[in-house]
């Protein structure tokens, strides 16, 4: 099948999203999960579990946005 023929459309790039923002914490969905087509998957990148990976980027993020926020507020 062309690759072309595989893309999705608006509506559906947006199902997961508005299903998430429309959706209760804990009751439609469950905090820190991953979610694929409104089903919570187990990521295929162990990365994406590495708590201490994300600690880091938390710190890298506020480093490189220090000064930014609060001159925004």
């Amino acid at each position: 099948m062309p690759r072309l023929m595989r893309l999705s459309t608006p509506d559906q790039g947006a199902d997961q999203i508005v299903w998430l923002t429309e959706g209760t914490p804990g009751t439609d969905w469950q905090p820190g999960s991953y979610y694929y087509k409104r089903t919570a998957v187990t990521p295929r990148n162990p990365q994406a579990l590495d708590a201490d990976l994300a600690r880091e980027l938390w710190r890298c993020s506020e480093e490189l946005l220090a000064g930014r926020l609060a001159d925004s507020a």
